[in-house]
Formats: structure tokens, C-alpha cells, sequence
């Protein structure tokens, strides 16, 4: 045989393999990151909401006895939120789980679009996420 120059078959499956493993890797960070994103986006726009919702109660001297999410309109046919906050909810929620008037607050609870559906609760102008 002549000296030849070359990869084994043994060392090709061996370079594959490494780069399966940082393909997995960075895919995985790369999820992370993205779900991270969504609950964060979730979060700003729950905040949003609850401004929406404190400056509807400062206007009419009471939090809003139930809210269609899908108009934004409380039962009255009054606006809670603004059409930009209206369609923010919408592409940035999952859904929303309930809202409800306890104590003389409010309670509004939603799911993010991350992968988990991580629950997010406003309660008294703070955010908690479950």
C-alpha cells in the first residue's frame, strides 16, 4: 500500500457525532431563549393590561365587573383596553384563563405562548408566574 492520506470511516462517525451533540445543544439554548422571550412578552403585555385596567377605574370609580377579551369591552359595552393592547393580548397570550373582582382588586390570569403555557397572574398591579 501506498501511504495514503485520508480520514477512517472511524473518524468521520467520531466528527459527526461532536457535531450532533453541538447541533442538540445549540437548538436547546436556542429554545430556551425563545420561551424565555414569550414569557417576558407575556408578562409586558399583562402590564399594559393592568394600566388599562387601574385608568378604567379611575375613570368609572370601579374595576370592570367582567371583561370580553375578544372586543375588550366590559358589559357595559365600555372600552377596557385600547386596540393596541386589545391585539398585543391576542398575539402575545395563549389565552386567559380567568378574570375575576376579589377584595376590591382584581385577579387576571393567563397563559403564555411558551412551550410550557407558563401561567402568569396579575394581581394588584404585580405580576406572578407559576
Amino acid at each position: 500500500m501506498r501511504g495514503c492520506s485520508g480520514l477512517t470511516l472511524m473518524q468521520l462517525i467520531m466528527a459527526l457525532i461532536v457535531l450532533a451533540v453541538l447541533v442538540i445543544i445549540g437548538f436547546s439554548i436556542y429554545t430556551n431563549y425563545i420561551n424565555k422571550a414569550k414569557i417576558i412578552m407575556a408578562t409586558n403585555v399583562l402590564d399594559k393590561a393592568g394600566r388599562s385596567i387601574l385608568n378604567y377605574q379611575m375613570d368609572n370609580g370601579t374595576y370592570p365587573a367582567n371583561i370580553d377579551f375578544t372586543s375588550c369591552l366590559d358589559g357595559q359595552g365600555r372600552n377596557v383596553f385600547s386596540s393596541e393592547i386589545c391585539n398585543q393580548l391576542k398575539e402575545d397570550l395563549s389565552s386567559i384563563e380567568s378574570y375575576f373582582i376579589i377584595d376590591n382588586n382584581y385577579v387576571l390570569t393567563a397563559r403564555a405562548r411558551d412551550s410550557k403555557h407558563t401561567i402568569l397572574i396579575l394581581k394588584e398591579g404585580k405580576i406572578i408566574t407559576k
